[in-house]
């Protein structure tokens, strides 16, 4: 085992206590399941790279190199946990109404130079 395996193992393993612990503190609150969603399948994305780039070689490779390819469907649900979280915490009165009007809306950025 390579170091750098040894730290994304420990790295995953974090994630996946850090996951647990927060879902269990409340199961049935949103925030807190689309949290463990999220770590529970960062864990396992850090973990198959690892296990991929440290047994590449070996006959066990293909293995890994499929567990690393079924994480990237990991990835979706890691981007969908992380919109649900974004949707959770954000607050409904600073947003516009409509979406012209987010587009539309005039910023001190977009103003040309006086």
């Amino acid at each position: 085992m390579t170091d750098a395996l040894a730290i994304l193992a420990l790295t995953a393993a974090s994630h996946a206590a850090l996951g647990v612990a927060v879902w269990r503190s409340q199961p049935s609150g949103p925030a807190n399941r689309a949290f463990a969603c999220l770590a529970l399948t960062l864990g396992a994305w850090t973990l198959s790279n690892g296990l991929v780039t440290a047994y590449a070689h070996t006959p066990w490779g293909i293995v890994w190199a499929r567990s690393a390819f079924f994480s990237a469907f990991g990835s979706t649900v890691v981007s969908l946990s992380f919109f649900v979280l974004i949707l959770l915490f954000s607050v409904r009165a600073n947003l516009p109404r409509s979406r012209w009007q987010w587009l539309l809306r005039e910023s001190p950025e977009r103003r040309p130079f006086r």
